[in-house]
């Protein structure tokens, strides 16, 4: 079976679109974990807190992540292989940012905020289902850390000192439970926006593609009309050239028609007037004779 030769066209240009899609995303995140930086070295410096080398460890690896999913995105070569790598960037983004909300105090602090920039980019880059899917993978780690911290399975690292909340079972249910509804909140809320601007996406697609198509076709029928118009200019100018060709020629056949009876009339002139006088001469000659008689 012969494969269609439009095909890698298209797989290129939907590949490049993509790209071009993900490209602000990256230097979102960049920007957003560059004042994640800034943000706690003041709270460091000015309030004495978050003193934690792994905290700006973890922001680095993230920072760097960014990069090298900048370069192996690029070397993918269709649509589903960039999906599946931006698929398991998103994972392990989750992954980064579990780990950070747990050096910045797990359930007692306001980390859990961190997880909704990568579920709203989650939710409007991938599926449906695979947007979900990285919204329950979220909620499952987060449940994990504070599960984990809870039954001090882990360490935790508090922010408030001597606060224990992250040991009590009433404070760790009515803070879970919002958590998971604005989770699933937004996952939903921003698929269902996503879905909807890509199908006016679709559609403006659409619409631009049939108004280049008539656009090309126009300019194919004017491109038609423009040559025929050519064409007929040129044989009509062919035609005057003939017709004045042929009343120059009539015009000069007449000239010399003309010519010719001119001289015959100049000839017959000169005769005419030499005969005249011929006339005069033999009457004067006459008169001559009788008077001499």
């Amino acid at each position: 079976m012969k494969k269609n030769p439009i095909e890698p066209i298209e797989e290129e240009t939907e590949k490049n679109k993509i790209l071009k899609e993900i490209r602000p995303t990256i230097f979102t995140r960049r920007l957003t974990i560059i004042v994640l930086i800034i943000l706690a070295l003041v709270l460091q410096f000015l309030l004495n807190i978050f003193r934690r080398p792994a905290i700006f460890g973890i922001l680095a690896f993230w920072f760097l992540t960014t990069y090298f999913f900048a370069w192996i995105i690029k070397k993918q070569t269709t649509r589903q292989k960039i999906e599946n790598l931006h698929f398991g960037y998103f994972a392990l983004e989750l992954l980064i940012v579990t780990l950070l909300i747990h050096f910045l105090g797990g359930i007692e602090w306001v980390g859990a905020i961190f997880f909704i920039f990568t579920l709203i980019y989650a939710n409007i880059f991938l599926s449906r289902f695979t947007g979900l899917l990285i919204t329950f993978t979220a909620l499952v780690l987060y449940t994990g850390l504070v599960f984990f911290e809870y039954i001090k399975m882990i360490s935790h690292y508090e922010i408030f000192p001597f606060s224990g909340l992250y040991a009590n079972f009433y404070y760790v249910m009515t803070t879970l439970m919002p958590i998971w509804g604005v989770f699933i909140l937004i996952s939903l809320a921003t698929g269902i926006f996503a879905d909807r601007l890509k199908e006016r996406t679709k559609e403006l697609e659409e619409i631009r593609t049939t108004l280049e198509t008539k656009v090309k076709e126009r300019t194919w029928e004017l491109e038609e009309e423009r040559t025929s118009l050519e064409e007929k200019v040129k044989n009509r100018t062919e035609e005057l050239r003939d017709l004045v060709e042929k009343q120059e020629k009539i015009v000069e056949e007449r000239t010399e028609e003309l010519q010719e009876k001119v001289q015959d009339l100049e000839r017959f002139n000169k005769l005419a007037v030499g005969r005249e006088l011929k006339m005069i001469d033999l009457k004067n000659t006459i008169k001559k004779l009788g008077r001499q008689e």
